[in-house]
């Protein structure tokens, strides 16, 4: 009698019925089968009853077991790009091996390695081959294509190298074995997988890397520090490890000490600057190395490409200073962004000469926080600033009363912020569009990463001083530490006419439709 097809239970494609035994079957992944040795495409394991529920609850251990197998075998494995980085390295250097090999034989005179498999068989070069830099990698190459191969002469290279008389061209047919069969050495490899790789062992230099700093990973670390710092660095530190994985990918760089260098050269010449990205980069380096199995694999406790970095330090050995803006700079700089059509940018830049406020600040300013008195905008308070002395209220300028009044009419989000970005405030960078408008426009007019959005708070700060304002009360309304006991401690600083009599003294040509 015909040997009877499994029965399958119709509530389930894991179980099958063999005579009257129950069996767990599973068609494992294509990626998975190396999980198992010898590789398999199924599994399938007696339950031992014949009781279908006792052979349910069998089923479910004996699958929890094959699939706890399978994941701990996924995450051994190298990524995709991972595994391409490896074939374009190992690929490279054989083909830097195989030429000196090449050399060796026709230029010195060495001994014909195709000669030698010749006269000796794959069995005789074995152990004459087996220190070889380059040797040992061909018989294990001929071997594994033995195996994944239907033509038998692939066992019996002599037979195929017998048939080419020129010595050269029979050294060039061995050698090209290596290229050859190079994927035959990856079995657990995806079709896909292999199929890419091709063109990289083909040509190991068209192989540029992906950014080990995947998207997943950003987050992770995101997720860590919200648990350890303020809202602020979290933006800051996970813009600039943004911006150095996009810089890897665009690039095709490695993450070495080299690279980052030359990141840092392309990114900054400001040493501040610098500083905080190496900064932000060494605390993910040394997160991923603890928590990111696939990010240590690639790199060890020892590697320090964040490390020991050079920056250009001048003045008093703190790094560059960010440098004022002149009255007329700023004025010019809302003149081109007036004249651009860019309102917003404008009066941010008005916004921040009249107040001396940090660029963070005036993102997170909103309707209520925004004082009236007698029908008009007065005052608006800083809140959740970059220290305590930032906390502060800032009487309004005269100046600005026009532009108040319009963002006060129709404010962005449901927050009600005065400037847009995301409703949801993330640290000093809510308007990073804004921000990087402003650097655009000072590009564009010539300044350089010495002069920042910050620098006009440090043009607030001189014209205060050259109005004759007290020095004394200038901390008040820029929201700085006084360094003075009585004031920083005992004191609740100034009164707010004096602070209203101090802004009065402002004065910027500021041409504004507002």
């Amino acid at each position: 009698m015909p040997k009877q097809p499994p029965k399958y239970n119709p509530q389930s494609n894991n179980l099958v019925l063999r005579g009257t035994i129950w069996h767990a079957r599973m068609d494992v992944p294509s990626d998975a089968r190396n999980a198992f040795d010898p590789p398999r495409k199924v599994l399938c394991k007696s339950l031992r009853t014949g009781d279908s529920h006792e052979a349910k609850k069998r089923a479910r251990h004996q699958l929890s077991a094959w699939w706890q197998k399978i994941d701990t075998f996924r995450a051994s494995r190298k990524s995709t790009d991972e595994w391409h980085m490896e074939v374009a390295g190992k690929v490279a250097n054989l083909t830097e091996l195989t030429d000196k090999l090449f050399a060796d034989v026709v230029l010195r005179g060495d001994p014909n390695p195709a000669d030698q498999l010749i006269d000796l068989g794959l069995d005789g070069v074995r152990e004459k081959w087996l220190e070889h830099p380059v040797l040992n990698h061909v018989y294990r190459h001929i071997v594994q294509a033995g195996r994944y191969s239907e033509d038998d002469s692939i066992r019996a290279p002599a037979l195929w190298l017998s048939v080419e008389t020129d010595p050269v061209k029979r050294l060039r047919m061995l050698l090209s074995v290596l290229k050859e069969t190079f994927l035959d050495l990856y079995p657990d490899r995806t079709t896909t997988e292999k199929n890419q790789a091709a063109f990289i062992v083909e040509d190991p230099t068209s192989y540029k890397p992906k950014s080990p700093i995947t998207k997943k990973l950003q987050e992770e670390f995101k997720a860590h520090l919200l648990l350890k710092v303020k809202a602020s660095s979290v933006t800051s530190y996970t813009l600039k490890l943004q911006t150095f994985s996009e810089w890897l990918t665009a690039s095709g760089k490695p993450i070495t000490f080299l690279s980052v260098a030359e990141f840092l050269n392309a990114t900054s010449d400001n040493a501040n600057t610098r500083r905080s990205y190496v900064s932000a980069l060494s605390k993910f380096h040394k997160w991923a190395l603890k928590y990111s199995p696939q990010y240590s694999s690639q790199f060890s406790a020892n590697d320090k490409p964040f490390a020991e970095h050079e920056h250009d330090d001048r003045g008093d050995g703190k790094g560059d200073k960010w440098k004022v803006f002149t009255k007329e700079e700023v004025e010019k700089l809302h003149a081109e962004a007036a004249k651009n059509e860019d309102t917003d940018l404008a009066d941010l830049i008005m916004l921040a000469a009249y107040s001396g406020c940090r660029i963070s600040e005036l993102a997170k300013l909103r309707v209520s926080l925004v004082t009236i008195a007698d029908n008009q905008p007065y005052s608006f308070r800083v809140e959740d600033a970059k220290s305590k002395a930032g906390n502060r209220e800032i009487p309004i300028h005269s100046a600005l009363l026009p532009m108040f009044r319009k963002r006060l009419a129709a404010p962005y989000t449901p927050n009600e912020f005065l400037f847009p970005g995301p409703d949801r405030l993330t640290g000093n960078l809510r308007i990073p569009v804004l921000s990087e408008r402003f650097t655009k426009l000072k590009k564009s007019q010539g300044f350089t990463d010495l002069h920042c959005f910050h620098s006009i708070r440090k043009t607030t700060t001189s014209e205060l001083l050259q109005k004759g304002v007290n020095p004394d009360y200038i901390p008040f309304i820029i929201g700085h530490a006084t360094g003075k006991l009585t004031f920083d401690v005992y004191t609740d600083g100034i009164s707010m006419d004096q602070k209203v009599e101090a802004i009065s003294k402002l004065s910027f040509n500021f041409s504004t439709n507002s």
